[in-house]
C-alpha cells in the first residue's frame, strides 16, 4: 500500500523507543542509587534513600512503559494507512501530556519532546489522506 508518512512515522516510533528503554535504564538505575543510599546510612537519610529510590522507579516507569509501547506499535503500524487514526489519536494524547509538562516546568527539552508527538500527527494525516475510501 502506498503509505507517505510511512519513514517518518518509523523514525519517530524508533526514537520513542529508544526514549523508553532510557528511561527504563534510569529507572534500573534509580532502584540501584535508592539501595545504595540506604545501605551507606544507617539512619534516617537511609530511609530517605530507599524512598527517593522508589519514588524515582515510579517516576521512570510511566514514560517508559508508554514510550515502548507507543513506539513499538507505531513501527508495526506505520506501513498501514488503515492504522493512520492510531497515530493521529496518540500524537494528540501525547502532545496533550507534553504541553502540560510544558507548562509545568518550561525547558528546551520539553519544547523538543513537542516535536515527536507533532510528527506522529502529521504523519497519520498523510497516511490518512493515502488510504482507500471505503
Amino acid at each position: 500500500m502506498n503509505a507517505p508518512g510511512k519513514t517518518m512515522l518509523k523514525v519517530v516510533s524508533i526514537i520513542y523507543i529508544v526514549i523508553g528503554a532510557f528511561c527504563a535504564l534510569l529507572m534500573i538505575l534509580s532502584l540501584f542509587l535508592g539501595s545504595l543510599l540506604a545501605s551507606l546510612a544507617n539512619n534516617i537519610f537511609g530511609a530517605l534513600g530507599g524512598i527517593l529510590g522508589g519514588a524515582l522507579f515510579i517516576v521512570f516507569l510511566i514514560p517508559a512503559a508508554a514510550d515502548l509501547i507507543v513506539g513499538i506499535i507505531g513501527v508495526k503500524f506505520c506501513g498501514d494507512p488503515s492504522k493512520a487514526s492510531f497515530f493521529i489519536v496518540v500524537g494528540f494524547i501525547m502532545g496533550g501530556l507534553m504541553l502540560i509538562s510544558l507548562f509545568g516546568a518550561f525547558s528546551i527539552w520539553n519544547l523538543l519532546g513537542l516535536v515527536l508527538p507533532i510528527l506522529y500527527i502529521v504523519g497519520g494525516f498523510m497516511n490518512r489522506n493515502a488510504a482507500p475510501s471505503a
